[in-house]
């Protein structure tokens, strides 16, 4: 009872607010997780005009070998830990650059009469692949037999600085009550400011979600996000990165956590160069609890590749790396 109340304990501690608060203060990691790396020399800019021949998505930056996923001396894991806004992997206008082309081919093929979520999700998924160079998917995780959920790359390849996957949710500001949503509750991200994402896909999670984006519809035919998240069938494969496990002592992880800031430009016909196209918002899987927030940039946590990505491994995280977004840090102190 003790050995497995201590591995449940190993892997929900990285969930468990009060604890993160205080490790991710000391930016410091417990004994047992060795080393900390920091990427703030190693990381090069992408920049926005560079396209990739192949996808049609921009170039993504290398990381130096000082930054690599790797193993220190040991056997313990050596773990990205980014904290200033000019180390992100990849700039905010990149990540929107991704989200446009990725959501406009949605788009253009769209059936007006869909049969069924499922096929509309398999056929997203497809196209995810055929922009990006790769997908993803769910299935049961590597990490440990009571790991339960995994995401697996499921086909194609990622190289560090790909978009992989956007954690889901509802926006929580650090004044706003998240008590009873958060009772037992493993899927609360917290950012490096306080905000809170609230990525659990059941009970009154999912009840929030529903009610705070049925409230802020643009209009009745025009969503503010997408709710597919909630279902095993989402229509943008990217929302599901709230099932992205810790990395363990044996496995590094391939992903980091970026804090960003997504302006919306609220006219279909008007939308400027660095804001999401109001009809693209349905494939979003964001939305503000208070409504008095909307008129902000909303915020995203995209997981950003760090490593090579080979199909059929598992996308691992470091609870530990989150990468700042300077956006976010100039509206805390305004």
């Amino acid at each position: 009872m003790r050995k497995r109340l201590m591995s449940f304990w190993e892997n929900y501690k990285f969930r468990f607010v009060p604890w993160i608060v205080l490790n991710l203060k000391k930016r410091k990691l417990p004994e047992s997780h060795e080393s900390e790396v920091n990427l703030s020399s190693t990381v090069k800019k992408t920049k926005l005009n560079k396209v990739n021949n192949d996808n049609n998505v921009p170039n993504t930056p290398s990381l130096s070998s000082s930054s690599s996923q790797s193993l220190n001396s040991t056997g313990g894991p050596i773990v990205h830990h980014v904290t200033k806004g000019r180390d992100k992997l990849i700039p905010d206008e990149v990540i929107l650059h991704y989200l446009i082309k990725l959501f406009d081919n949605f788009e253009q093929n769209a059936t007006q009469h869909e049969k069924n979520a499922s096929e509309a999700s398999k056929r997203n998924l497809e196209i995810m692949h055929n922009t990006l160079g790769y997908s993803i998917e769910r299935r049961k995780s590597l990490v440990s037999d009571d790991a339960g959920t995994g995401v697996f790359l499921a086909s194609g390849s990622a190289k560090p600085g790909s978009l992989i996957a956007l954690y889901p949710g509802t926006i929580y500001m650090p004044s706003e009550p998240l008590f009873f949503p958060s009772i037992g509750n493993p899927f609360i991200f917290r950012c490096s400011d306080g905000v809170h994402i609230d990525g659990n896909d059941k009970w009154i999670s999912k009840s929030i979600f529903k009610s705070c984006a049925a409230r802020d519809k643009f209009r009745y035919d025009l969503p503010c996000c997408d709710e597919s998240w909630l279902t095993s069938n989402p229509l943008n494969p990217l929302n599901i990165g709230q099932y992205v496990n810790n990395r363990s002592k044996s496995a590094v992880n391939n992903v980091v956590y970026q804090e960003s800031s997504l302006r919306i430009a609220l006219s279909i016909s008007n939308s400027q160069r660095h804001e999401l196209p109001v009809q693209f918002c349905k494939y979003l899987p964001n939305v503000w609890s208070n409504p008095g927030n909307n008129h902000q940039p909303l915020r995203l946590v995209p997981l950003v590749a760090s490593t090579n990505i080979e199909e059929g491994d598992e996308i691992l995280s470091s609870y530990f790396t989150v990468v700042h977004s300077d956006d976010v840090k100039k509206h805390n102190r305004s």
